[in-house]
């Protein structure tokens, strides 16, 4: 179970392309870490790239959560993009893709 995350920045903006598992246990701290890190960096308009996520469980679905949150209290955005079908259908059972802003 690893998540290896690289970012590229433009502006204000990050698009952090996830690659791996985003499943309870250290791949949720490592996103939790790298969003605090960005914000920090007073980037406020974050993407994450979920094309190559192999695994999400709940623990990763509230840390999208926890994130949606985190952004919107500093007047940012969060924007999911190219979720694959597997990620799709678990915000979908979520009852989440009108909460995100979901693109392809």
């Amino acid at each position: 179970m690893e998540l290896n995350i690289s970012a590229n920045k433009e502006g204000n903006s990050v698009v952090l392309d996830l690659n791996g598992d985003l499943v309870i246990g250290e791949t949720c701290t490592k996103l939790r870490q790298t969003v605090r890190e960005w914000l920090d960096q007073d980037v406020r308009d974050i993407t994450f790239d979920l094309a190559d996520v192999r695994r999400l469980d709940s623990s990763g679905i509230g840390e999208m959560i926890a994130t949606l949150i985190a952004v919107n209290r500093a007047d940012g955005s969060l924007v999911l993009l190219r979720p694959n079908d597997h990620v799709y259908k678990l915000l979908a059972i979520s009852e989440l893709p009108g909460i995100f802003d979901i693109q392809y």
